[in-house]
């Protein structure tokens, strides 16, 4: 056989091996797992638990200090007596009387700069030690009634707890942990527990379950970034504007909910979409003067997130303000 060739394919599969080690590597380590698989799934995680170590770097600089130059009198009140004295068609009339002073010398001081060596304090965060997580993953049944795919679960360690999180757009995702346990390796730590996930319609949260941000407002015209809300339902879109005034009570110049037509949406993908609205032809305002404008989109009927663990945060209510003119 020709040496060349049993050359190249040894070295192919060397790197085949470095291809799989640094993918079992990589799979060890993950911090998410895709819910688009099987029903059952292991995750593991690793986090690095650091401390904080303060140290003191010298360096040249000046200080100061206080030289006696001179000295001067000082004095103050002393003892004093009370004396009165009785007035015609008045009747007693007293005062206190400084009957002595008492003096001293204080001395005269002046600064004097020299050099001198000072330090720095500097605070560095340094590895103290791991924590490696090992969880098993089950999901439910109801997770066949949803596209997972495209939606994820991971998890962030801390030193002596856990923050579970779902990127999901499709299914409003909750779970309970089971099983935790966890033991020393040495100064690292080995955490292993179970979580068991369920999976409800979020249907009812399309409008809201991309956020609302990004408000800003110029010369009368309005804009945010929110999801798009020409494919949702169960939601109203509303806008406020307050005056904002300084010795009298605030006061409201526009509550209004939105309709389509009041507004334009520019897509930019991803399911985004900047809204953009004019307040100047819905209410008439001083823009020079101080005013909060809050825009608010909520749910017409509530959706029960308690327990999701969907980022971004799933909620019933969204609202973003601004001040004009602050």
């Amino acid at each position: 056989m020709n040496s060349k060739f049993v050359h190249v394919k040894y070295l192919a599969i060397i790197l085949l091996g470095v291809v799989i080690l640094l993918l079992v590597s990589f799979d060890a380590f993950s911090d998410e797992i895709d819910l688009g698989g099987s029903d059952t799934m292991v995750m593991k995680a690793s986090q690095s638990i650091t401390k904080e170590v303060v140290t003191y770097d010298p360096y040249e600089g000046t200080c100061y200090r206080d030289i006696q130059i001179g000295s001067h009198t000082v004095c103050s009140p002393g003892r004093s007596e009370r004396r009165c004295r009785k007035v015609p068609g008045v009747g007693e009339e007293c005062w206190d009387e400084v009957t002595e002073e008492i003096c001293s010398d204080e001395p005269i001081y002046r600064s004097e700069a020299y050099s001198c060596t000072k330090y720095a304090r500097r605070i560095e965060h340094v590895h103290d030690y791991s924590v490696d997580a090992k969880i098993d993953v089950v999901k439910s049944l109801r997770s066949k009634n949803f596209d997972l795919n495209g939606c994820a679960l991971g998890v962030n360690l801390a030193a002596t707890s856990e923050v579970f999180y779902a990127r999901c757009m499709n299914a409003i995702v909750k779970g309970e942990v089971f099983n935790r346990k966890e033991v020393m390796k040495g100064r690292d730590k080995e955490r292993s527990m179970k979580i068991e996930l369920d999976f409800f319609s979020i249907e009812g949260l399309n409008a809201l379950k991309r956020g609302l941000n990004s408000l800003e407002h110029s010369d009368g015209i309005v804009s945010f970034v929110t999801g798009d809300l020409s494919e949702a339902s169960n939601y109203k879109l509303s806008v406020k504007l307050t005056r904002n005034r300084l010795l009298l009570k605030d006061k409201v110049l526009l509550l209004r909910e939105l309709k389509n037509s009041d507004y334009t949406a520019e897509k930019l993908g991803n399911g985004m979409v900047k809204i953009t609205l004019n307040l100047a032809k819905m209410v008439t305002f001083d823009s020079t003067k101080k005013h909060t404008l809050n825009i608010t989109l909520a749910a017409l009927k509530s959706v029960d997130v308690k327990g999701a663990l969907n980022t971004p945060t799933l909620s019933n209510s969204l609202s973003e303000s601004i001040v004009i003119n602050d």
